[in-house]
């Protein structure tokens, strides 16, 4: 930097004038330090996923003052839940709702894998009792170190069930060979093979019209998220399984998160858990609405004996301990506590 470096008197009191009027306005001193934080995820605006998000952004600008902001970007606009894993790695995107078993796909922390056993929470009781609690604290401490994100609460999709093609499901049995659409994740993976299905890493986008072609025969997922997806159009078959409480953290990259002051930064620790207890809340009352919705559309629904599953996967928890280096944590039998079997 070129010029005279030496700072006059009157210079000096020209500077200290200046401090001084922004400390006396304090609304120009947020002003000139707002934060817009963008935040993305796959489904619709209509989406837990998305209402989640926009409770947090809402949350924060009204705490803030305006200081924090967020724009929340739906529909994969930013890419899929693993582009938004890495993006916040190099700074595309700040955050937003991304499946835990995607997190060791990307970042290689794999006790996420261990979200994804099937049959693990019984009721949205369990959930919360894991949400709220030192289980899920225990699952979230270290992930700014070991990451470089971390998790602002836990946000859901809720409990799966199964829609299928030309094969109805009541039992074990009926699922035997079935290649179901599953995500990148190795934990999922594993829950539908123990499950006896075969199955098929797919992008979520790319599930309809696979569906169509007979390239899948089904699929798991929230019932919210397969109504909000039309499903009913490509599948026949609904079975109620409630084999697996799939969570969604609300994530921020750390760099983002340290981008603000410490009094904003503890303003968004606050809206997170607000917000994704909103979010985890909106699923009850939508299960029995889209469970209605389904029938209405002409789907042929069945409970599935969810003992006779709960029994059939249950030999195959030790393959999940593999995936965790054996467990040394002792995570399993943690997670088993809370989970109300």
């Amino acid at each position: 930097m070129g010029g005279n470096h030496l700072i006059n008197r009157r210079s000096l009191l020209i500077r200290g004038g200046a401090a001084a009027s922004v400390l006396c306005a304090p609304n120009l001193l947020r002003a000139a330090s707002n934060r817009e934080l963008r935040l993305a995820h796959i489904f619709p605006t209509t989406h837990p996923y998305h209402l989640g998000l926009a409770k947090f952004a809402e949350e924060i600008a009204a705490r803030t003052n305006g200081a924090v902001t967020a724009q929340v970007f739906p529909s994969a606009q930013l890419g899929g839940e693993i582009q938004i894993l890495e993006g916040m790695n190099f700074g595309l995107v700040d955050g937003g709702a991304v499946a835990s078993g995607s997190i060791p796909s990307t970042h290689g922390v794999n006790r996420f894998h261990l979200l994804d056993m099937p049959y693990l929470l019984k009721d949205y009781e369990a959930a919360e009792r894991f949400a709220t609690g030192e289980v899920g604290q225990q699952f979230r401490e270290g992930l700014p170190e070991e990451a470089g994100f971390r998790i602002l609460g836990y946000g859901a999709s809720g409990f799966h069930q199964m829609v299928t093609r030309d094969q109805s499901v009541i039992e074990p049995k009926d699922v035997e060979g079935l290649k179901l659409r599953v995500w990148e994740a190795p934990g999922a993976k594993l829950a539908l093979e123990l499950l006896g299905a075969n199955p098929t890493p797919m992008a979520y986008g790319e599930v309809f019209s696979a569906l169509q072609q007979g390239v899948v025969d089904g699929l798991t997922n929230s019932l919210t998220t397969l109504y909000q997806t039309k499903m009913y159009e490509v599948t026949k078959h609904l079975a109620i399984t409630r084999h697996a409480y799939v969570w969604v953290p609300m994530v921020l990259s750390e760099s983002a998160y340290q981008s603000v002051g410490e009094a904003e930064r503890k303003e968004i620790d606050a809206a997170g858990e607000v917000a994704t207890a909103y979010w985890r809340g909106l699923f009850p009352q939508q299960d029995a609405e889209y469970e209605a919705q389904f029938k209405a559309e002409g789907l042929n629904v069945t409970q599935a004996d969810q003992a006779k599953f709960r029994a059939h996967v249950e030999g195959g928890y030790d393959r999940y301990a593999s995936l965790v280096d054996g467990d040394p944590d002792g995570l399993i039998p943690k997670l088993a506590s809370i989970g109300g079997y």
